[in-house]
């Protein structure tokens, strides 16, 4: 799965433009709605924020916004902090929330993506652009700013010349050019885009090291909607079958029987075995064996089963 951001300047409409991707069907990040959550939930991070600017930022447990802005909007080193602090709790929620995802890509709509260091764990960037102008008209409009109040916000900000220089994909939203063909173009043009952060060549026998438990699957590779899966087996699985995906093991080391309802079917180091969707099986292994799962990113691994063995969230290593 590609993870892309999307960002721009105040005013640009980002937040419009990553609307018309979630209509569309393609899950978003809000980072800023995230951190609000964040520091009103995450207990630790309410401690630090506590630490560095004093029990008072908080009233009743929930974040007392206005105080908070007073302090940091009127210090850069005390934004900076406040920066400091909250970026790379939103990172890692944001990280836990794209694991979970299952359509080809996701976003993530965030101001400061290159500003926080969080592009550099994305594959692509979207950015989007407006005219300086109608970027500050938006935002006065919209928050009943005064031209100055607005105009400092934009200064502090990082240029927008070079901000859309760094994306991969640029939107303009200048209320000229239509925005629905232009997100349509960069749906498809992601869509069928490789992942470009990960293009390393892998080795199994080091990923079979990394674990020791047995039937809990680890990603280990994407391709085309399709997870790589490391797994280790020994004993019974469950009988279980899968609705809508097919199911290629590839043995890497070991032995397995895959019982079928009409037959077993022993598959050994170097051979794999594919079982089509809807049908009946259970592996079975004497002894440990080390299993390559070719299968869609939605597949689980009890199919149609719910149990103890049944693995939802899977970690990737």
């Amino acid at each position: 799965m590609l993870k892309i951001g999307i960002t721009g300047g105040i005013g640009s409409g980002k937040s419009t433009v990553a609307n018309l991707f979630e209509v569309l069907g393609i899950p978003v990040y809000n980072a800023d709605l995230a951190a609000k959550r964040l520091m009103n939930e995450d207990v630790a991070l309410k401690e630090k924020i506590k630490q560095q600017f004093g029990d008072d930022v908080y009233k009743n447990e929930k974040l007392d916004n206005k105080y908070l802005a007073q302090i940091v909007f009127s210090s850069e080193e005390k934004l900076h902090l406040l920066n400091s602090i909250v970026h790379p709790a939103t990172i890692n929620d944001a990280n836990a929330w794209m694991l979970k995802q299952t359509t080809p890509y996701t976003l993530k709509e965030a101001a400061l993506l290159f500003e926080s260091g969080a592009a550099e764990l994305l594959d692509y960037v979207i950015g989007v652009t407006a005219p300086a102008p109608l970027r500050l008209q938006r935002v006065m409009q919209r928050d009943n700013s005064s031209r100055e109040e607005v105009m400092a916000r934009m200064n502090k900000q990082m240029d927008e010349e070079i901000k859309m220089k760094l994306c991969n994909f640029i939107i303009t939203n200048d209320e000229q050019q239509l925005l629905i063909p232009q997100v349509l173009a960069c749906m498809k043009r992601y869509y069928y885009l490789p992942k470009i952060s990960k293009m390393e060549k892998v080795n199994l026998a080091e990923k079979f090291t990394l674990f020791n438990d047995y039937c809990n699957p680890r990603i280990i590779g994407e391709l085309n909607g399709q997870h790589v899966k490391a797994v280790k087996l020994k004993g019974e699985f469950v009988w279980h079958s899968h609705e809508h995906e097919d199911e290629l093991f590839l043995v890497v080391k070991g032995t397995f029987n895959m019982e079928l309802r009409d037959k077993t079917v022993t598959i050994n180091e170097g051979e794999f075995f594919i079982v089509p969707r809807t049908v009946e099986h259970k592996p079975v292994a004497g002894e440990e064996v080390h299993i390559l799962l070719f299968e869609p990113a939605t597949t689980v691994n009890t199919g149609d089963v719910e149990n103890e063995m049944t693995r939802k969230q899977l970690e990737k290593i």
